[in-house]
Formats: structure tokens, sequence, C-alpha cells
């Protein structure tokens, strides 16, 4: 005789198990893959396709690769969410303003240092030539904190070269579908032209 259920043994726990798990078609569990291998995958097939001169299939195939990446990129943690284009360009524009208010401030406080210098100077003539070399000094350095002044730096994300490489896959092959596309425009126009012309 089987045992008499107890209050623990009614309760079904869920925990250490993934209930969201892929299946396929057979009703088993997928293999989960690294979104890297799923999307050189999708690559692979691009640059088949982009050989095989079918552009149109071939975009199709990055724009999956880019996906898989994203997708994942999405699913986890902050550190690794793929920005978009325009929050790329917003980040860039507050940083240049932000280096502009940087470069006005310092500006300022030159200008004000000079004035106050020159005041200095005006009153006190005798130690006029310790005070322009002090200030001579300070000026070099401050040109010199000038010139470090850095460029706007995108941040980087695991996935950015992958990225990069994709999207510029992606690009050729819409511009070598557009060229076909007018090539057979103009054989077109000019077949035509030539059939009304006889």
């Amino acid at each position: 005789m089987p045992p008499a259920p107890t209050e623990e043994s009614e309760h079904f726990s869920s925990s250490g198990f993934d209930l969201d798990a892929p299946l396929n078609n057979e009703g088993t569990l997928e293999e989960i893959r690294d979104p890297k291998d799923v999307a050189e995958d999708l690559k692979a097939q691009g640059n088949a396709l982009f050989q095989q001169k079918q552009y149109e299939n071939a975009m199709d195939m990055y724009s999956r690769a880019i996906e898989a990446l994203v997708n994942a990129s999405s699913a986890s943690d902050g550190e690794d969410a793929i920005i978009t284009g325009m929050e790329l360009l917003g980040l860039r524009d507050e940083f240049e303003e932000e280096q502009r208010q940087k470069a006005y401030a310092r500006e300022r406080e030159e200008r004000e240092a000079r004035h106050t210098t020159s005041l200095v100077d005006d009153d006190d003539d005798g130690n006029n030539n310790a005070k322009k070399e002090a200030s001579t000094a300070q000026q070099q350095e401050e040109e010199k904190q000038k010139s470090m002044i850095q460029p706007y730096k995108a941040p980087s994300h695991k996935y950015t070269k992958q990225l990069a490489i994709y999207h510029s896959n992606r690009a050729a092959a819409c511009a070598n579908l557009i060229q076909a596309a007018s090539s057979t425009a103009a054989n077109a126009n000019s077949s035509t032209t030539t059939t009304t012309s006889t």
C-alpha cells in the first residue's frame, strides 16, 4: 500500500525546471545554442546566397543574424543591451554638449585669470616678471589640457564586431539588389527603344 500523501507531496515545485524551454517539432527539448553561433550560421547562409546572386534572400539571412544577436542582448542584463542608432546619436549629442560646457567654463576661467593678472600687474610692478612667468606656465598647462579633450567613443558591446559585419553584409546585398534591378530596368528600356525604332 502506498504511503498516505503528505501536505508537502501534494504540491509540485517547478524550481530548477525551465518551463519555457523551446520544443522542436517532435515535442522534445531543442538544444539551446549560443546566439553568436546561430548568427554565424545565418551569416554563412547569407554569404552562400550572396555568392549565388540571390541578394534579397541574402539580405533576409543577414537580418535574421542581426535579430538573433539583438534578441539575445535584449533578453540579458542591461550591460549587454544593444543601443539603437537614435539612442547612440543622443548619447553622442549629450557628450558633445558636455564638452562644449567644459570648454566654455575653461574659457571663462582663463578670461577671469587674465583679467585678475592684468589688475595685479597694474597695482604692483615690482614682482611683474615672476607673475608673468607663473601666468605663462598656467596658460601653457591650460592649453595642454585643452588639447587632451577626447572625442566621443560609442559604448562597446560584446557583439559589436559581429553586428557591424552583418549590417555591412546586408548593406552590400541591398546595394547589389538595387544595382541588379536598375540594370534590368536599363536593359528593358533599351530593348523597348530598339523595338520601337525598327
